[in-house]
């Protein structure tokens, strides 16, 4: 699949360069903009708020700015796991307006806030940056029961292999996806995903719309911290549901998925090393993790820029884009297969399986917790 991406790069050079500059373009200037127009994120104190990640080395801290702790990572909790999910997708209430709900913070909350917006949004980034392109050539590799983390408003709805059948004697055997799990921290940014997956089940714009409405309805009855199945459908006989939830916290047991997909979810999570290792625990033994991300670059003038407006960036769009996500894959328990880079080693392209653990290990087991500040659990990593 890599290799054909690759393939289209040597055959369209042009093409490929050109959208890439322009993306670089429109990615510095944006750097700028925010750079300018921001003070940070301040508290009373004068600090400037930054990534709770920066306090675990996998980005650092913008030149100037003073770390303000923001309460401990969540890598280093180990509360007990609750599987309790609550099923609001047939509970509708009676009329009125409906509260935001996320399963995380403030950036969770950004999310909510854009959530009709979103797609308006980063449309025009994406083409120009062959988001889309990428996108289109890792998502259809998904099958069996599938899982996409982080999943939004559901940008990759278009490109899931429902209907993907072959022939047998007497019967057809799947070869796509079987099952679909979309889990978000908004229900605002999923109650749009099901308004995507209600069209390509061959409903009207109006039926779409009223997805919509129900969706947010259900996430607006959703308890704070429990996740909640919001929605539910058919797609080509392919049973999909979405959850509000939390990607550091899965609530599903060890082994539940055959494929699990995140698509820039990375830079939005409170920890992407624990979100991976989540993303390990609950995909079968010998299944596929495909993740699509953007982070730091490989060139220290642009990473300079990134670092700059990070803050600003993260405001807006609810995302920080400058995790070192080369470094949050090697910390992780995850064993990469392919791996590329694009967009000036902005964008992550990556194929993985789970690692296996040994008998024993402090992160084996249901219900482990990534310690992502354990020395002795990045050296049994690094073996």
């Amino acid at each position: 699949m890599l290799a054909g991406m690759r393939q289209v790069v040597r055959s369209h050079p042009l093409a490929v360069g050109g959208g890439a500059l322009l993306y670089l373009g429109s990615m510095y200037l944006a750097a700028v903009y925010l750079n300018a127009t921001q003070k940070g994120d301040q508290d009373s104190s004068g600090d400037v708020l930054v990534d709770p990640c920066c306090t675990q080395g996998l980005a650092p801290l913008p030149k100037g700015i003073r770390l303000k702790s923001q309460g401990k990572s969540l890598a280093r909790q180990s509360a007990a796991r609750n599987f309790t999910i609550d099923d609001l997708s047939q509970d509708l209430p009676d009329g009125g307006a409906t509260k935001q709900v996320s399963a995380g913070g403030r950036t969770h909350r950004t999310f909510s806030d854009i959530a009709r917006l979103y797609d308006g949004m980063v449309s025009t980034e994406e083409l120009i940056s062959f988001v889309s392109f990428l996108r289109s050539s890792l998502v259809p590799i998904a099958k069996g029961r599938v899982l996409e983390v982080s999943a939004g408003t559901g940008r990759t709805v278009e490109e899931y292999r429902f209907d993907k059948r072959i022939p047998m004697p007497g019967e057809f055997r799947r070869e796509g996806v079987r099952k679909l799990t979309m889990l978000d921290a908004s229900g605002e940014m999923l109650a749009q995903a099901a308004g995507k997956l209600s069209t390509r089940s061959g409903s009207s714009r109006e039926e779409s719309d009223a997805s919509i409405a129900q969706a947010e309805a259900a996430a607006g009855r959703a308890r704070e911290g429990t996740p909640a199945v919001i929605w539910k459908c058919e797609v080509s006989e392919v049973p999909v549901e979405l959850i509000v939830g939390d990607a550091c916290r899965l609530p599903f047991s060890d082994g539940s998925f055959d494929t699990v997909v995140d698509s820039f979810g990375l830079c939005s999570v409170d920890d992407p090393v624990l979100a991976l290792n989540e993303i390990a625990r609950v995909c079968k033994p010998g299944g596929q993790v495909l993740l699509i991300e953007h982070g730091r670059s490989e060139w220290d003038w642009l990473n300079a820029a990134l670092d700059s407006s990070a803050q600003g960036h993260r405001k807006q769009r609810g995302c920080w884009y400058n995790r070192d996500i080369t470094e949050c894959l090697r910390r992780s328990n995850l064993e990469l297969q392919d791996h590329s880079r694009w967009n000036f080693w902005t964008t992550h392209v990556v194929r993985a399986r789970p690692r296996a653990l040994p008998v024993g290990s402090a992160l084996a087991g249901d219900g482990a917790r990534a310690a992502t500040g354990d020395d002795k659990v990045s050296r049994s990593r690094r073996r």
